[in-house]
Protein backbone atom coordinates (compact mmCIF):
# COMPACT_ATOMS: atom_id res chain seq x y z
CA UNK A 1 0.00 0.00 0.00
CA UNK A 2 3.03 2.46 0.44
CA UNK A 3 4.16 2.06 -2.80
CA UNK A 4 1.09 3.07 -4.62
CA UNK A 5 0.67 5.77 -1.65
CA UNK A 6 4.07 7.61 -3.09
CA UNK A 7 3.75 6.27 -6.66
CA UNK A 8 0.22 8.18 -7.41
CA UNK A 9 1.84 11.85 -6.11
CA UNK A 10 5.18 10.87 -8.33
CA UNK A 11 3.27 10.79 -11.06
CA UNK A 12 1.46 13.55 -10.41
CA UNK A 13 4.36 16.05 -10.13
CA UNK A 14 5.87 14.14 -13.47
CA UNK A 15 3.04 14.67 -15.35
CA UNK A 16 2.57 18.18 -14.03
CA UNK A 17 6.39 18.85 -15.15
CA UNK A 18 7.31 19.67 -11.67
CA UNK A 19 10.37 16.37 -11.42
CA UNK A 20 12.52 15.96 -14.44
CA UNK A 21 15.11 13.43 -15.26
CA UNK A 22 16.65 16.25 -17.50
CA UNK A 23 18.41 18.79 -16.57
CA UNK A 24 16.95 22.70 -17.39
CA UNK A 25 18.22 26.00 -17.96
CA UNK A 26 16.80 28.36 -15.06
CA UNK A 27 14.81 31.42 -16.71
CA UNK A 28 16.49 34.41 -17.04
CA UNK A 29 19.84 32.43 -17.36
CA UNK A 30 20.62 32.75 -20.88
CA UNK A 31 22.77 36.30 -21.11
CA UNK A 32 21.35 39.32 -23.35
CA UNK A 33 23.78 41.18 -25.77
CA UNK A 34 25.61 43.91 -23.38
CA UNK A 35 23.75 46.81 -23.50
CA UNK A 36 24.55 50.36 -21.20
CA UNK A 37 22.39 50.57 -18.49
CA UNK A 38 20.73 47.40 -18.60
CA UNK A 39 21.66 44.99 -15.48
CA UNK A 40 23.23 41.22 -17.07
CA UNK A 41 21.46 38.41 -15.89
CA UNK A 42 23.36 36.62 -12.09
CA UNK A 43 24.11 33.25 -13.95
CA UNK A 44 26.87 34.86 -16.32
CA UNK A 45 27.33 36.14 -19.65
CA UNK A 46 29.72 34.71 -23.28
CA UNK A 47 31.16 36.88 -25.10
CA UNK A 48 33.49 36.26 -28.22
CA UNK A 49 36.23 37.88 -29.84
CA UNK A 50 38.63 37.85 -32.87
CA UNK A 51 42.02 37.72 -30.29
CA UNK A 52 42.61 37.29 -26.75
CA UNK A 53 43.08 41.29 -26.17
CA UNK A 54 39.83 41.59 -27.86
CA UNK A 55 38.32 40.00 -24.91
CA UNK A 56 39.49 43.25 -23.02
CA UNK A 57 38.16 45.75 -26.05
CA UNK A 58 35.77 44.84 -28.82
CA UNK A 59 33.83 41.87 -28.96
CA UNK A 60 31.94 40.27 -31.82
CA UNK A 61 29.10 38.87 -32.81
CA UNK A 62 29.88 38.09 -36.39
CA UNK A 63 33.18 36.56 -37.65
CA UNK A 64 34.02 34.88 -40.89
CA UNK A 65 35.43 31.86 -40.23
CA UNK A 66 37.52 31.75 -43.70
CA UNK A 67 40.18 34.45 -42.02
CA UNK A 68 39.80 33.66 -38.34
CA UNK A 69 42.83 32.16 -36.89
CA UNK A 70 41.37 30.96 -33.66
CA UNK A 71 37.89 31.76 -32.08
CA UNK A 72 38.37 33.80 -28.40
CA UNK A 73 35.45 33.35 -25.84
CA UNK A 74 35.26 34.69 -22.57
CA UNK A 75 32.50 33.51 -19.58
CA UNK A 76 31.99 36.46 -17.38
CA UNK A 77 30.76 34.66 -13.64
CA UNK A 78 30.03 36.39 -10.62
CA UNK A 79 31.28 33.33 -8.57
CA UNK A 80 33.47 29.90 -9.37
CA UNK A 81 34.43 27.26 -7.51
CA UNK A 82 37.92 26.94 -6.57
CA UNK A 83 38.32 24.02 -9.65
CA UNK A 84 35.54 23.40 -12.46
CA UNK A 85 35.35 21.83 -15.76
CA UNK A 86 33.42 24.52 -18.11
CA UNK A 87 31.96 22.28 -21.19
CA UNK A 88 31.86 24.32 -24.74
CA UNK A 89 29.30 23.02 -27.04
CA UNK A 90 28.97 24.82 -30.90
CA UNK A 91 25.82 23.89 -32.59
CA UNK A 92 25.56 24.60 -36.41
CA UNK A 93 22.82 26.87 -37.89
CA UNK A 94 20.83 23.38 -38.18
CA UNK A 95 21.45 22.44 -34.30
CA UNK A 96 23.37 20.26 -34.79
CA UNK A 97 26.04 19.38 -32.55
CA UNK A 98 29.60 20.49 -34.13
CA UNK A 99 32.23 21.05 -31.64
CA UNK A 100 32.30 19.63 -28.15
CA UNK A 101 35.31 20.30 -25.95
CA UNK A 102 35.96 20.45 -21.84
CA UNK A 103 38.43 23.25 -20.14
CA UNK A 104 39.75 23.09 -16.44
CA UNK A 105 39.33 26.61 -14.83
CA UNK A 106 40.20 27.20 -11.35
CA UNK A 107 40.19 30.39 -9.19
CA UNK A 108 43.62 29.80 -7.15
CA UNK A 109 46.62 30.02 -10.02
CA UNK A 110 48.48 27.62 -7.99
CA UNK A 111 46.62 24.59 -9.31
CA UNK A 112 48.10 23.43 -12.68
CA UNK A 113 46.72 20.40 -13.44
CA UNK A 114 42.46 18.75 -12.83
CA UNK A 115 42.03 14.92 -12.54
CA UNK A 116 39.56 13.64 -14.73
CA UNK A 117 37.19 10.86 -14.88
CA UNK A 118 37.34 7.01 -16.80
CA UNK A 119 41.21 6.93 -16.25
CA UNK A 120 41.54 10.07 -18.97
CA UNK A 121 44.33 11.95 -18.72
CA UNK A 122 45.11 15.06 -16.24
CA UNK A 123 43.68 18.41 -17.97
CA UNK A 124 45.53 21.02 -18.03
CA UNK A 125 44.49 24.14 -15.59
CA UNK A 126 43.54 27.89 -17.04
CA UNK A 127 43.55 30.46 -13.80
CA UNK A 128 40.01 32.19 -13.87
CA UNK A 129 40.76 36.46 -14.02
CA UNK A 130 39.63 38.27 -11.20
CA UNK A 131 37.32 41.17 -12.86
CA UNK A 132 35.15 43.51 -11.56
CA UNK A 133 32.35 41.86 -10.03
CA UNK A 134 33.13 38.08 -10.41
CA UNK A 135 35.69 36.07 -12.45
CA UNK A 136 36.43 35.82 -16.44
CA UNK A 137 36.90 32.30 -17.84
CA UNK A 138 38.72 33.13 -20.97
CA UNK A 139 40.17 30.17 -23.40
CA UNK A 140 40.24 29.79 -27.20
CA UNK A 141 39.21 27.67 -29.78
CA UNK A 142 41.22 27.34 -33.29
CA UNK A 143 39.22 27.86 -36.45
CA UNK A 144 42.35 28.43 -38.90
CA UNK A 145 42.97 24.64 -40.72
CA UNK A 146 40.42 22.82 -38.29
CA UNK A 147 37.21 21.21 -39.18
CA UNK A 148 35.49 25.16 -38.97
CA UNK A 149 37.17 25.89 -42.08
CA UNK A 150 37.16 22.45 -43.57
CA UNK A 151 33.44 21.85 -43.73
CA UNK A 152 32.53 25.42 -42.93
CA UNK A 153 28.86 26.09 -42.56
CA UNK A 154 27.57 29.78 -42.36
CA UNK A 155 24.81 31.17 -40.53
CA UNK A 156 23.58 32.13 -37.21
CA UNK A 157 25.27 29.48 -34.38
CA UNK A 158 24.67 28.68 -31.13
CA UNK A 159 27.75 28.65 -28.23
CA UNK A 160 26.59 26.80 -24.93
CA UNK A 161 28.04 26.44 -22.25
CA UNK A 162 28.04 25.17 -18.92
CA UNK A 163 30.17 25.52 -16.16
CA UNK A 164 30.35 22.91 -13.49
CA UNK A 165 29.36 24.32 -9.86
CA UNK A 166 27.01 26.96 -11.53
CA UNK A 167 23.35 26.22 -12.26
CA UNK A 168 22.31 26.14 -16.05
CA UNK A 169 23.57 26.39 -19.47
CA UNK A 170 24.40 29.68 -21.00
CA UNK A 171 24.21 30.19 -24.51
CA UNK A 172 24.77 32.86 -27.46
CA UNK A 173 24.69 33.57 -30.95
CA UNK A 174 27.43 33.61 -33.35
CA UNK A 175 26.73 34.57 -37.13
CA UNK A 176 29.59 32.98 -38.96
CA UNK A 177 30.16 33.73 -42.67
CA UNK A 178 32.78 32.18 -44.48
CA UNK A 179 34.55 34.25 -47.23
CA UNK A 180 38.72 34.11 -48.02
Amino acid sequence: MTRVRLALPLAVLLAAGCLSSSPSTPAGNTPQPEVPGVAQPPGGQLVFAESEEGLDGTTVTHVNFGSLRDLWFRLKVPAMPALSKLTVKLFTPQQQLFYQDTFAFSSDPKVKKMAMPAGNPPKGVITAKPIAGGFALDYQVPVAGTIFQKYPQTGSWQVSVVLDGMAGTISAPLDVEMTR
